[in-house]
This record gives structure tokens, sequence and C-alpha cells, in this order.
């Protein structure tokens, strides 16, 4: 594991299953404790429930998208500090504006590279 002291869990809620199954696995490799969700209900409850220390949160779901997910937990007094990277396909300005007046920390464009992601989020996380 990188020499990360305050780092040890990540929440990731995206309704791919393949994608939380390849991040979880990658992000266990460098030592970190990863759950996953697969809808908007189902994340804000393990958000609230496990108290990640980073949430990695998919922009479009099938029940509710990610930008009222961040707002409902940056809301929520439990998780309002909560890092959250918004993960999307979609590369619309006005998204990420979205995203970024909803709360959320940073933005991760799909397709990506599952290496490259876990190198940009251990090390933004260096610094926070």
């Amino acid at each position: 594991m990188k020499d990360i002291d305050t780092l040890k869990t990540i929440l990731v809620i995206d309704d791919e299953y393949n994608l939380c199954t390849l991040l979880q696995f990658h992000f266990q490799m460098e030592g970190f404790k990863v759950f996953t969700a697969h809808n908007a209900a189902e994340g804000v409850e393990e958000a609230k429930t496990k108290l990640p220390d980073l949430i990695l949160l998919d922009i479009k779901m099938p029940d509710a998208n990610g930008i009222q997910v961040c707002k409902i937990l940056k809301r929520t007094r439990k998780t309002r500090h909560i890092p959250i990277f918004m993960i999307t396909g979609l590369s619309q300005m006005g998204v990420m504006e979205d995203a970024f007046k909803a709360g959320a920390s940073d933005y991760i464009a799909k397709p990506f590279d599952v290496t490259t992601i876990v190198e940009v989020v251990t090390g933004k996380f260096l610094k926070l």
C-alpha cells in the first residue's frame, strides 16, 4: 500500500457491476477496503453506515443520478465531509459544473484506465 495513513475505505456507487468489481479489486490490491453499491438508494445507505474516506460516484444511474446523490450526501451531517469523485461518461460542461455545485471534489471521465484511476485517486488523496 502507498503511504496513506488517513485513507482506508472507498465506497464505489455505480450500477455497472463489472466496473464496481474491477475498481474494488484494484483498490484492494493497493491496501484499501472497498465497499460497493449498485444504485442510488443503496449508495446513500452505505455511505451513512460505512462512512468511507472517499466515494466514487457514477452520475448516470437508473434510479437517481449521481448529482442528486451527491447533494443528499453533502446535506447529511454524517457524510458531508466525505470527498466525492464523480465518475461518468457524460462530457458536457454543464454536467461537470452541476457536479461541482452539488459538492463533488473531483470529476473522472469514462472510459478510464483502472491503473491510472488508482494512481490519480491515491495522489489526490495525499493532497486532501
